[in-house]
């Protein structure tokens, strides 16, 4: 029997991968395929009088605070200098022909070695080229690109295998081009995020560094990673500047241990993530443009951003971390699945309790989220504590505001439109600053303006571009005084109201058709139909009855998967054998 194989599929499959990002893509994929319907199942446990089972199942755990704002320092507005270390050692490449006039550099054939500390300018065409760096693990090397392409069909163009940091400076007003053209990595074991031996030490992207790597200057650079990703950081990658465009087969732009982007102009297409750390990574300045088939932006650990332009045309999930601050900056995101997820692989047992250190906290800018799934998703807390956000949309089985812990607002401006399916509020004990929820009457078409004005007719809100139909929004913001009148039109519908506490609510929840909408077991009960939000407790709890089953059946189905894959790699050591 082959050991290798063996020894592979030996170990415990859910040990290894039930926690994992690819669990819970694929758990996702088998939910959405078992959908349960909410409605038939509210009735029934309604009709039978069983509340008090449903809401035991729904009870959640108690949320952590996590509230604390990451205290970044922000990047300046001056262009990041080109760094240099004294003398410079030029390497120019003319029709093929390698030259070189200093120390520290030696060729053979088509690839470039750089062995000692410096500083070294590049320039010319090199094809099926590369350039490696190997000076030690304490000398430090600026490799600056002047108007240089290289491509490569067989290996990374740039692999660096030993330096203290790596400095990749643009030049300025330089343009510049690395191609990885070696055929996609189809094969499970991948370089990007593994730390498996066997990919260990297989250069997996055009720009290739085992050392710590900072990208600097104020050039351009375009990347094409056909192997796996554009540039990858074995290390901690930092990004003081520069114009990127990269192609990836997987992710953009990969810092395994951590990444910070200070400033920089980014355009990524990628079959992954845009940006992608193992670790947290800070995003200060900059300008983004991503279309990518994951996560525009993700980390495993904490994902700050302070300011920047960013717009995530087409992706999986937009921005995904552990924990994520959102302290400056303009955001746009298109998701397939979830705008905003914060999530970790840490579990207590039940899916639905609160994730210690989970949380998203909005603190500033402007974020417009236009999501397929849920708008801000978070296995923690949700605190929204300023900042201007719309969040537009979500799909079937899916909420706006979705969270396990506690939802607060103590200020900015919010404004949330969607289905009234899974639709989640905020604490109103919790929450400092007034809101309004509006179960419409009848569902509104993507397009049909939403407006809030004041008993005067002052406006104080105006949004007509939603992308999406909805049946219920959720606004806050300081100008909501208590006491005071006001009107919100959805269309040609328009409810007067005046703010008498933190949470208020219009409308029915139960009036409108294909969804069991809820305002939430903090937001306070919809109108009419109900005392005190006995039924809304148990339609909350059914629908948390509900998800536990289908993630229970995902459960079953994926281990079910697992053991085939087993049988069928021990079907083939027996055949080897």
């Amino acid at each position: 029997m082959r050991k290798g194989i063996y020894e592979k599929i030996k170990k415990d499959y859910f040990t290894e991968n039930y926690f994992t990002k690819e669990y819970r893509k694929e758990k996702k994929k088998m939910k959405k395929k078992i959908k349960v319907n909410y409605n038939k199942l509210a009735a029934l446990a309604l009709g039978l009088g069983l509340s008090s089972i449903m809401v035991a199942c729904g009870s959640t755990a108690n949320a952590a605070q996590n509230k604390t704002v990451s205290n970044n320092t922000q990047a300046t507005s001056q262009k990041p200098a080109e760094k240099s270390t004294g003398s410079e050692t030029k390497i120019t490449v003319e029709n093929g022909e390698i030259k070189t006039n200093g120390n520290g550099v030696s060729v053979d054939g088509k690839t470039i070695s750089i062995s000692t500390a410096g500083a070294y300018r590049i320039s010319g065409n090199l094809e099926d080229g590369q350039v490696v760096i190997a000076a030690g693990d304490t000398h430090k090397v600026n490799l600056i690109l002047d108007n240089f392409s290289i491509s490569n069909k067989e290996t990374a163009p740039i692999y660096v295998k030993t330096s203290g940091d790596f400095t990749l400076t643009l030049a300025e007003n330089s343009k510049n081009s690395v191609q990885d053209l070696r055929a996609a990595n189809t094969t499970e074991d991948s370089n990007s995020n593994s730390s498996n031996s066997k990919t260990e030490d297989i250069p997996d992207a055009a720009i290739y560094s085992k050392s710590d790597l900072i990208l600097s200057g104020s050039g351009s650079l375009e990347v094409k990673g056909n192997y796996e990703d554009g540039i990858h950081g074995k290390d901690s990658l930092t990004i003081e500047g520069g114009n990127y465009t990269v192609e990836a087969t997987k992710h953009g732009i990969n810092g395994k241990d951590n990444l910070t982007i200070n400033d920089g102009s980014f355009t990524i297409t990628a079959g992954q993530d845009g940006f992608n750390t193992n670790g947290d990574m800070t995003v200060s300045k900059g300008s983004y443009s991503l279309s990518v088939s994951d996560d525009g932006i993700h980390a495993d650990g904490k994902l700050v951003v302070n300011e920047g332009n960013v717009n995530i045309e087409n992706s999986n999930e937009g921005l995904e971390g552990a924990s994520i601050d959102i302290n400056g900056g303009t955001i746009t995101v298109k998701s397939q699945d979830d705008g905003l997820n914060a999530a970790s692989d840490s579990n207590s047992g039940n899916e639905f309790a609160a994730q210690e250190g989970v949380y998203i906290n909005i603190n500033g800018g402007t974020l417009r989220v236009n999501a397929g799934g849920d708008g801000l998703d978070s296995n923690g807390d949700l605190n929204i504590n300023g900042g201007t956000l719309i969040v537009d949309g979500a799909g079937h089985g899916n909420g706006p505001l979705d969270y396990n812990g506690t939802g607060t607002i103590t200020g900015g401006t919010l404004l949330v439109a969607g289905n009234n399916e899974m639709f989640q509020t905020f604490d109103g004990n919790s929450s400092t600053q007034a809101f309004v929820v509006d179960y419409l009457s009848n569902n509104q078409n993507a397009g049909t303006s939403i407006k809030i004005s004041d008993s005067k007719g002052k406006e104080i809100f105006n949004v007509s571009d939603l992308q999406n139909s909805y049946g219920v929004v959720l606004f806050s913001s300081p100008e909501l005084g208590n006491n005071q009148s006001y009107k919100l039109s959805a269309g040609e519908n328009t409810e007067e109201f005046t703010v008498s506490a933190i949470a208020n609510t219009l409308g029915n929840a139960n009036a409108m058709g294909g969804g069991m909408g809820h305002g939430g077991p903090q937001g306070g009960p919809p109108n009419g139909g109900f005392n005190g939000g006995q039924m809304e407790d148990r339609m909350v709890a059914v629908r948390r009855a509900a998800l536990q089953m289908e993630a229970l059946m995902a459960d079953i189905m994926l281990a079910r998967m697992a053991a085939v894959r087993r049988a069928a790699l021990q079907m083939e050591d027996s055949k080897v054998a």
